[in-house]
């Protein structure tokens, strides 16, 4: 599998594979206290050459790794991250950790997408990248998703069966959204509503963007974090219920590492929820990757 880049002065450019790759190298053992180096690049979409932002945690001591590609919450950039808690305690375990700017956000070209079509196959593309990358292992690669970053990574997943990352790690992110915005605060509302009244076609503008309207379609492992209260939507369950109880194409589903094996109404989820809730960066999604990984 060939990787295309061109250097441009200090920068970086690079385009990725049109498939996920078939086969690459085998993850060397889970690590610790691995030295890591932080590498950056622009991926050049392949449909209308807009240029994302990508910046990872390489780690500088091993030949082949698994990979954490994160899907930002929000309208934000996802560069950042990487100085999080989270992001460098799995590169100290001997991960790459990949986060970027969706188009539009922190140092992307292009117009913002909230997280739409195009959005999706930017993910898409830079999930295949990753994977091909000769120090990564292309069975290895996870995905994680905050909040409204779920819209991204069901929309890749959902739209694109070639990619084979082992998981999809989903923190608390929505379900039917329309529905969801009923219980979350008046200033999400209203970010939502003066986007959506800008549309021509506001159903199909939620269309492109429905976790619960893609998940039926994602077929690999899906892994959803809940805490009560929700970090946006407070006691509500109803997204969990959409969520674990559509993927149903999903290669197995789990629920705070609980495995799921049929539909579970809201308050059943709400007892296996984590009481007090859960913080983006707390240790237990960091676990709950590093169990995957393993």
């Amino acid at each position: 599998m060939w990787l295309m880049f061109t250097i441009l002065g200090c920068k970086t450019v690079v385009e990725a594979p049109e498939i996920w790759p078939n086969a690459g190298c085998v993850a060397d053992e889970v690590a610790e206290d691995v030295t890591w180096n932080t590498e950056q690049w622009w991926q050049r979409s392949i449909i209308d050459d807009v240029e994302t932002h990508v910046q990872a945690h390489v780690p500088a001591s091993v030949n082949c790794t698994g990979a954490i590609v994160m899907a930002p919450g929000g309208f934000q950039a996802g560069t950042p991250d990487l100085n999080s808690d989270q992001s460098e305690a799995l590169a100290d375990m001997g991960f790459m950790v990949v986060a970027y700017d969706p188009r539009g956000r922190g140092e992307s070209e292009g117009e913002e997408d909230a997280n739409g079509a195009l959005g999706q196959r930017d993910l898409a593309e830079l999930l295949r990248w990753v994977a091909a990358r000769p120090d990564v292992d292309p069975q290895r690669v996870v995905l994680f998703s905050r909040s409204f970053g779920a819209s991204l990574a069901s929309g890749a997943l959902g739209r694109f069966s070639d990619l084979k990352v082992r998981a999809w790690v989903d923190y608390e992110g929505p379900g039917w959204m329309e529905e969801d915005l009923a219980h979350a605060s008046d200033q999400n509302q209203e970010t939502f509503a003066a986007i959506v009244d800008q549309q021509p076609d506001s159903d199909l503008w939620w269309d492109d963007r429905e976790p619960a309207g893609w998940i039926s379609n994602v077929n690999v492992d899906y892994y959803r974090v809940q805490g009560v209260p929700d970090h946006a939507l407070g006691e509500w369950m109803g997204h969990a219920e959409a969520m674990v109880g559509g993927a149903t194409s999903a290669s197995s589903v789990w629920f705070n590492n609980h495995l799921i094996t049929q539909p579970l109404t809201a308050d059943q989820l709400r007892d296996l929820a984590i009481s007090g809730g859960v913080e983006p960066g707390n240790n237990y999604i960091t676990n709950t990757i590093i169990s995957i990984m393993k």
